[in-house]
């Protein structure tokens, strides 16, 4: 199954025919949510879902209006064609990187990102400036699954967590705040306060000169434990406590995005927020347990109907028995009597 959600673009990921092999046989539970926010009319956010190739990608647009929409669609669509073709995460981030070049040299879209901000203060930092200036760009954090094994890579300040009952970020936000933050320059506090704290080191498109190499991170995912990506429209109004008390009281992938969607407008909905959650797929031995838990159950129905089927011939059989025996001694009875 494949879903892309972009409220501009119609990509080719959702058109184009399935000649890749299958990676993952087993059910992948997820769950997917996007919302432009209470403050935004538009949603420049983007994510494609694609279970047969295992991939999950959030991707927040840069650039205001229709411009981060086309970024955030244009990236996700390239990934998911490059995946499917065998390129690796990285190659393909790439690849994303150009073709939101081209597109904006096809638009010559070649204009400040706080150009269609509105005029307050805090929206201008909420437009997502980065470091060279220019036009469209995006973020974008990438899951590969295959089996339990992950890999995560990721351009900008959209995030992976590990949910294991604890929360773990898997991530690190490309931005010029965590940098100072990484250096010892500022502590937490004063980093998530910061009014350059949305001011990215890296992000796809802007600029042929800006930053935008991805990293990446792997490892297995094991039985229960989950991997949430997000936009920042999350992260802003939720704090990793909030984010972990969230995945807690809520058991399934569903309620679990459905209350942080819920968490983070009742917080403020300053921002679009786009979040999913995917847990881990059934082992091969988890499986095969089940099959053969069928089979057996089966198996003994079958046996139980045998079994009463050969019990029922021996059981008339005695009844037949028991009534000759009682027509006999009436007979004795009855000559007694005369």
């Amino acid at each position: 199954m494949l879903a892309t959600v972009s409220t501009t673009l119609e990509l080719d990921c959702a058109l184009a025919p399935r000649e890749y092999k299958r990676q993952n046989r087993h059910m992948i539970p997820y769950a997917a949510r996007t919302h432009p926010g209470l403050h935004r009319e538009a949603n420049e956010d983007s994510y494609t879902v694609d279970e047969e190739l295992g991939l999950w990608i959030v991707a927040d647009g840069l650039g205001g209006h229709s411009d981060g929409e086309v970024a955030s669609a244009l990236a996700c669509d390239v990934i998911c064609r490059d995946i499917r073709g065998g390129v690796s995460l990285q190659s393909a981030i790439a690849h994303a990187h150009q073709a939101v070049l081209e597109e904006i040299e096809k638009q010559g879209a070649h204009k400040s990102l706080e150009q269609d901000a509105p005029a307050t203060p805090d929206a201008v930092n909420k437009a997502r400036t980065v470091d060279s200036g220019g036009a469209m760009g995006t973020t974008v954090v990438v899951l590969r699954l295959i089996d339990n094994r992950y890999e995560i890579a990721w351009v900008g300040d959209s995030r992976a967590y590990l949910f294991d009952g604890q929360l773990r970020r898997l991530t690190a936000d490309h931005s010029a705040v965590n940098e100072l933050l990484a250096k010892g320059v500022i502590d937490a506090r004063k980093a998530a306060n910061h009014p350059q704290r949305h001011a990215l080191s890296r992000s796809l498109g802007v600029s042929e000169h800006n930053t935008s190499s991805a990293e990446v991170v792997s490892g297995k995912l094991k039985p229960g434990h989950q991997i949430l990506l997000c936009s920042d429209g999350l992260t802003d109004e939720l704090d990793d406590a909030e984010i972990l008390g969230e995945l807690r009281i809520n058991e399934t992938p569903e309620a679990q995005a459905e209350a942080l969607q819920r968490a983070a407008l009742e917080s403020g909905g300053r921002d679009n927020i786009t979040l999913l959650v995917v847990g881990a797929p059934a082992s091969r031995r988890e499986h095969k347990h089940k099959e053969s838990s069928s089979l057996e159950t089966t198996q003994d129905v079958s046996g139980l109907t045998a079994a009463a089927s050969q019990r029922r011939p021996s059981f008339r059989l005695g009844l037949i028995f028991l009534a000759l025996i009682a027509a006999a001694v009436a007979a004795a009875a009855l000559n007694h009597l005369l």
